[in-house]
């Protein structure tokens, strides 16, 4: 049977090909990437070959599709890969980051914290005319080249599948040939720093994006989601059966906390200059006289993971905590509000905002809270849900104190604050006092900075108010931290509670960070720009300053060995801050590398280093790194096999 086929037909496969190449360069050029390992700017994805083999794949579906058909998927294609250069130009401009899918789960709460400041409007317009001019060649096409040739249907398809599978068998040899060499090599012994496990498992995201281009990274990680093998046998169960049995920790009645309530407190996007003597006088005091103080301590997660983090003593990233939550696969003995409750404490969740945000009706009663007390179990005055209006943290915390420090029983409360969250631009008549006595102090305040910090007062008048609007925030919290120490003094509970506080993140909004920090935010190496708030106060710990490098997976198993919990070291990542091993901390961040007080990396092969460092250093972060990572495979196991279930 013969069929007529237009010749604009026939080239829009090589169009659509060489239009997606383009979006890709624009893509690579716009993000900044360079060739891992040096100064060359890069173009297209170290792998080009595989990226394109999915290009010829929906090539060949265009053109073997009847004319409707191939138009509908060249335009679902061409446009989709327009939209993910634009988020991901503005993620990489906010955030530092590229768009996951992972991403998607948080829907509204996403379109919230939304502001169009936040837009990368040069990279609209860039590929948006892209795309016109990729609509005008389309149409034009197919007015122009309007002459038609005659193909025999059978054979036209049966060539052009053949040729199209040929290119991919031929794309995919080639890439797992590269990468299997790669991991091979004596310079990148350790299978997590190869490309074939960058592949498979997409853990340095910014890395797997340089490399995989945008089809080779976004399908993969489709297929990832979908399905993914583990490998998993009888063999490797009970392996992971024996590291739980081993990882168990003895309740110890001799550490100095024993006993004690606990209070913990995730303060949202909270900066050490968020704190000074002046505004912040409760928590200034705390840092510097009465608590105990991690001054190298740092976070780059997003909120919901540094909770966790600090409930769980681990974070999962191929499986979400919303699916462990979901099929009952979380809750373990040894998360932390469980291993209270068996000890026969009450062990209750705060937040300031809705409970809904990152699904914590759902997730934090998975990880054993009793109670979740929101936004929507208290009654405030302007009562708002919206991140550009927030709520007071002074002010839900007077409506659910006597929840959070009840008097009737041993307690542990976790407190996961809002205020500070931003955006900084607009005006928040709940600050009022707060802006008064900044406004007061500011003259003062401004001389301290300048001589008692490395701090930079902003000098642009918009900074200059939202700097005013965050510290103000931070006011409120100051006030807010006053009020629990004055409620626990009132009911003779001071002397037997600690108070944990540690941020989140950063404060990324409206470019605060770097800005009163004096960095830049392109020098994503420079871990100052991640050194964030982390600190205990109790009657019991001597005041001091820890100068180690400490990260946020540092918190929980310092929390465990200071009650003398019986936590399991087999699903701990971090070290105490009371222990030797704190020297082996390092922070891997889901949202870029890692790294500790002298490496960063985003690759384990380009590696930012302090001058001075020995190679027995380099070799220890490097192994510390590579235990991290080999360690998070096997604990996603344990949670999805259900095995921490079993660790009874």
């Amino acid at each position: 049977m013969e069929k007529e086929v237009k010749v604009s037909h026939i080239i829009k496969p090589i169009y659509f090909m060489l239009f997606a190449i383009i979006l890709e360069m624009v893509n690579f050029l716009w993000l900044g990437f360079n060739v891992t390992g040096s100064e060359t700017i890069q173009f297209l994805p170290k792998y080009f070959i595989l990226d394109f083999s999915f290009l010829l794949i929906f090539a060949g579906i265009i053109f073997v599709c009847p004319r409707i058909v191939s138009n509908i998927v060249f335009y679902f294609f061409i446009v989709f890969q327009t939209l993910i250069n634009i988020i991901n130009a503005t993620l990489f401009k906010v955030f530092g980051d590229i768009f996951s899918f992972d991403m998607m789960k948080l829907g509204g709460e996403a379109v919230q914290a939304f502001k169009i400041e936040f837009v990368d409007f040069g990279s609209i317009i860039v590929n948006i005319v892209i795309l016109c001019v990729i609509i005008i060649t389309q149409i034009l096409c197919d007015r122009l080249l309007k002459k038609q040739v005659v193909l025999k249907k059978l054979r036209k398809k049966s060539l052009l599948l053949v040729v199209f599978f040929a290119f991919f068998t031929f794309a995919s040899a080639s890439f797992f040939g590269q990468t299997v060499t790669f991991k091979n090599s004596e310079a990148n012994s350790e299978i997590w720093e190869s490309d074939q496990y960058l592949w498979e498992n997409m853990h340095f995201k910014l890395e797997a994006y340089k490399k995989f281009g945008t089809y080779g990274f976004y399908l993969k990680s489709i297929s990832n989601l979908i399905y993914k093998s583990d490998d998993y046998d009888e063999i490797l169960e009970k392996e992971l059966v024996d590291e739980l049995e081993k990882g168990k920790q003895k309740v110890d009645i001799t550490a100095p906390l024993y006993g004690d309530n606990l209070i913990v407190i995730m303060l949202e996007s909270f900066e050490w200059f968020a704190i000074d003597p002046y505004n912040t006088p409760t928590l200034w005091k705390l840092r510097n006289t009465t608590g105990v103080s991690m001054e190298n301590f740092h976070g780059k997660n997003k909120t919901n993971v540094s909770e966790a983090i600090g409930i769980l003593g681990n974070m999962p990233k191929d499986i979400s905590v919303d699916y462990l939550a979901k099929n009952d696969l979380l809750g373990s003995d040894y998360t932390l509000p469980n291993m209270f409750k068996e000890m026969g404490y009450e062990a209750n969740y705060f937040h300031s905002f809705e409970k809904s945000f990152y699904n914590r009706d759902k997730v934090n009663i998975a990880m054993g809270f009793e109670n979740i007390y929101a936004l929507e179990d208290v009654e405030l005055e302007n009562e708002s849900s919206k991140l550009s209006d927030l709520n007071l943290d002074s002010d839900f915390v007077a409506e659910v104190i006597d929840e959070m420090i009840p008097t009737d029983t041993k307690f542990m409360s976790f407190y996961t604050t809002v205020t500070t969250h931003g955006g900084y631009d607009k005006y928040n008549e709940r600050f009022e006092e707060y802006y008064s006595r900044y406004d007061e102090n500011l003259e003062k305040y401004k001389e301290w900075l300048e001589t008692e910090t490395t701090y930079v007062y902003p000098e642009d008048e918009k900074l200059e108010k939202c700097f005013r609007q965050y510290k103000s925030a931070a006011m409120d919290t100051d006030k807010m931290v006053s009020m629990i120490i004055e409620d626990l003094t009132k009911k003779n509970l001071l002397s037997t509670t600690t108070i944990v506080m540690y941020s989140d993140h950063n404060c990324y909004i409206d470019d605060i960070y770097f800005n009163i920090k004096g960095t830049h935010k392109e020098d994503f190496y420079n871990i100052y720009n991640y050194n964030i708030p982390f600190m205990i106060y109790s009657t019991k710990l001597a005041p001091e300053k820890k100068t180690e490098f400490a990260n946020t997976y540092d918190i929980y198993p310092t929390i465990c060995e200071l009650y003398g919990l019986p936590y399991n070291k087999a699903l701990t990542q971090g070290y105490s801050v009371y222990s030797p091993e704190i020297k082996d901390s390092v922070m891997a961040s889901y949202l870029t590398g890692i790294f500790n007080e002298n490496f960063y990396t985003l690759n384990i092969v380009d590696i930012y280093m302090t001058d001075g460092v020995t190679q027995e250093e380099l070799n220890r972060f490097k192994s510390n790194s590579s235990l991290f990572y080999q360690k998070l495979y096997r604990i996603e196991l344990i949670y999805k096999n259900g095995l921490a279930k079993r660790a009874v």
